[in-house]
């Protein structure tokens, strides 16, 4: 499974160093990244890539707002929230984040975050079994 990746951040070196560790995995087809928050919130709105990493502290417009946003208008979409700063977990867990990274990321954590959302993508597709093998009602 190959999925289509934005990344949000509006420090130029720390976007840079998160598009080359993607841009390195198997897993990603196509990475978009953005350093202005209103610019990428209107990509993604358009655009509805499967996993979007997102800087928290960012001016005009938190990474919290972006992925509310994204998550109401596209409720199957993978958050990843990636911030210098670990005081913001549970707030990105109350918006259904699919994981947290600290910076500086590393590569190792990265591709664990990235097998866990591939891992529910191939899950979630996968019909629902009953016990006798049969997709029909009862338990």
């Amino acid at each position: 499974m190959k999925v289509t990746v934005a990344v949000i951040d509006d420090e130029r070196p720390a976007l840079d160093f998160m598009v080359k560790l993607l841009a390195s995995l198997s897993c990603v087809s196509h990475v978009d990244s953005f350093h202005d928050p209103q610019e990428a919130l209107n990509a993604c709105l358009h655009n509805r890539p499967d996993v979007v990493f997102l800087d928290i502290e960012m001016p005009v417009m938190s990474g919290l707002h972006i992925a509310r946003e994204l998550i109401s208008e596209f409720p199957n979409i993978d958050i990843v929230f990636v911030t210098a700063h670990s005081k913001y977990a549970l707030l990105a867990f109350e918006t259904h984040a699919s994981d947290y990274l600290l910076k500086p990321v590393n590569p190792l954590r990265l591709q664990i975050a990235f097998d866990r959302i591939i891992n529910r993508r191939t899950r979630d597709k996968q019909p629902i079994q009953t016990i006798s093998g049969s997709n029909e009602g009862g338990v």
